[in-house]
């Protein structure tokens, strides 16, 4: 694939990311951190298609998560003041051809896991706010997570 070949159309780029569980959150995040703490981060960011640069998220699955956070946190008293990006990593499957991604906190395609990027709302005390799991459309999430990473993409 050639580097500026996207084979993802603007009506679907909009719509990239997926939700993710607070559960699946936490485990992302703690592969992260010990893959931190083992000094084995560096070679995480090594991909059969070159070093991990970057993930997109369509603006559609943003403003969906900003919605779900600001209904939950004004329920709660407080309100919605931006998104916190959470590292984690994840075991991945890519399917350069439709450009379609898959994540897992087990192992899919390939033994070893990749950094990922985990989008939550943020309330003005700085705490996560916890959504309800039915607010992001196509399944319920605490926030979201897998983009399109790029490379391929």
């Amino acid at each position: 694939m050639k580097k500026n070949d996207w084979p993802i159309s603007a009506k679907k780029a909009k719509k990239e990311g997926k939700p993710v569980s607070k559960n699946d959150l936490s485990v992302y995040t703690k592969n992260f951190q010990k893959a931190i703490e083992n000094g084995d981060i560096a070679k995480s960011f090594d991909t059969p298609y070159g070093k991990r640069e970057a993930e997109f998220f369509g603006r559609e699955r943003i403003s969906e998560l900003l919605a779900a956070a600001d209904k939950a946190a004004t329920k709660a008293g407080n309100e919605c003041v931006g998104i916190r990006f959470y590292y984690g990593l994840a075991y991945e499957e890519l399917n350069e051809k439709e450009g379609t991604s898959k994540i897992s906190t087990k192992p899919i395609s390939q033994d070893s896991t990749h950094p990922r990027l985990f989008l939550v709302g943020v309330d003005q005390n700085g705490d996560d706010i916890e959504i309800d799991l039915a607010q992001l459309k196509d399944g319920g999430g605490n926030g979201l997570g897998d983009g399109i990473p790029k490379p391929p993409y």
